[in-house]
C-alpha cells in the first residue's frame, strides 16, 4: 500500500508539469488526479512515463477495416524483424531475441519509413489478453509484438496516440466464440503452442487473420514473416478476443432489449430471460452477457443494473 502512495504521489507531481497533448492549459484538479492514476499500473516499476501522449479518435468497424487493409498491404510478404530478413533466432517461438522484439523492431528505419507516422512508441500500443483472460503487455517478441503494433496502427491516428485495451471475449476456438470479434481484434490463443492473431473475419468454416510467424521456423527461413490466411476451427484450443476502448463497436454491451440505450428496462428484461420467461435471440445473449459467461443469468441482470447506476463505468466485465 505505501509502495502505491508513494507512486500515486510521484505520478501527481509528474502530471502536473506534464499533460496530455490535447489537454486544456488549465486542467481541472480532478481530470489531473485521474490522469496521475492513469500513468499507475500495480507498482512504481511500472508507472508510464510517456510524457505528452493523445487519445484517440473513436473508430468505426468500416474505419478499422480500412486501416487494417492499408496495414497489411505495407506488411504482408515482410518479415516484421529489425534487419527485415527472417529470423535465424534457435527455437520455433524464441522470447530472447532482439531482432524480433517489437520495440526494436518498430524503431527500425525500414519500418518507420513504411509506416509513414513519424518516431514510433512500444509505449502506446494496447496490451493483450491471453486465453486465460489475464491481461498481458504491450510489447513483445513475434507474433505477440506483431499484433501490438498492428492493433495499434489501426486505432490510432497519429504516433502520440495511446491506445487501450479491452477484453471481448474468451472462449473455445470455433465460429460461436469467433464471431464476436471484429476487424482489427487481436485473438490470442493456445493453438500452435500460443499465437497472436489480428481478426479480419469468419465463417463457418474457419477464420481470417493477419498475423506474424505462424510458419515459424518450418523451412528455416520464413520465421516472423506476415501473412494473411485462414485458421480453422478447433474447439479444444481456447481464444481471447482483445479490442480498444476507441473502437465503436455498432452496439451497446447491455442492450438486452435492443432500444438502442442501456437502462432500467435493460435490468428488467435481463432478469426475465434469466428466470427463462422470455425468449432472446443469439444477438440479445450477446449484449446481455455481461460477464461473458456465455449466458444470461441473474449476475449479467445485476452487472447491468451496476452499469445503469454508474457504478460500473463499462461492460461486460468478464
Amino acid at each position: 500500500m505505501a509502495k502505491k502512495l508513494l507512486c500515486f504521489i510521484l505520478a501527481f507531481v509528474f502530471v502536473s508539469g506534464t499533460v496530455p497533448l490535447e489537454a486544456k492549459a488549465e486542467e481541472p484538479e480532478e481530470d489531473m488526479m485521474k490522469q496521475a492514476l492513469y500513468l499507475i499500473d500495480e507498482d512504481f516499476s511500472k508507472i508510464d512515463f510517456l510524457g505528452a501522449y493523445t487519445v484517440p479518435e473513436v473508430v468505426t468497424t468500416e474505419e478499422a477495416k480500412a486501416k487494417l487493409d492499408e496495414f497489411a498491404k505495407k506488411f504482408e510478404g515482410k518479415f516484421f524483424t529489425v534487419d527485415g530478413i527472417y529470423c535465424t533466432s534457435s527455437g520455433v517461438h524464441a522470447t530472447s531475441c532482439d531482432n524480433c522484439l517489437m520495440s526494436n523492431v518498430i524503431s527500425a528505419k525500414w519500418v518507420e519509413d513504411l509506416v509513414g507516422m513519424g518516431t514510433l512508441n512500444s509505449g502506446l500500443c494496447p496490451t493483450q489478453y491471453s486465453y486465460s483472460g489475464k491481461q498481458g503487455s504491450a510489447d513483445g517478441w513475434q507474433c505477440f509484438g506483431f499484433a501490438n503494433f498492428a492493433h495499434w496502427y489501426i486505432f490510432a491516428g497519429k504516433n502520440t496516440d495511446k491506445v487501450t485495451s479491452t477484453l471481448e471475449a474468451t472462449g473455445p476456438m470455433n465460429y460461436a466464440t469467433l464471431k464476436k470479434a471484429l476487424p482489427g481484434d487481436v485473438i490470442r490463443s493456445n493453438y500452435y503452442g500460443g499465437h497472436s492473431m489480428v481478426f479480419i473475419s469468419c465463417d463457418e468454416e474457419g477464420f481470417t487473420v493477419l498475423d506474424s510467424n505462424h510458419t515459424a521456423n518450418s523451412d528455416g527461413k520464413s520465421a516472423c514473416i506476415v501473412k494473411v490466411h485462414k485458421v480453422k476451427y478447433n474447439s479444444k484450443y481456447t481464444v481471447a478476443i482483445t479490442g480498444v476502448q476507441n473502437y465503436d463497436r455498432g452496439e451497446k454491451a447491455g442492450d438486452i432489449n435492443l432500444d438502442g440505450k442501456v437502462d432500467i428496462e435493460d435490468v428488467y428484461y435481463a432478469r426475465l430471460a434469466a428466470a427463462k420467461l422470455i425468449e432472446i435471440t443469439e444477438q440479445q445473449i450477446l449484449l446481455g452477457d455481461a460477464d461473458l459467461d456465455g449466458k444470461i443469468t441473474a449476475t449479467d441482470a445485476n452487472l447491468i443494473r451496476k452499469h445503469v447506476a454508474k457504478i460500473i463505468e463499462r461492460l461486460p466485465v468478464g
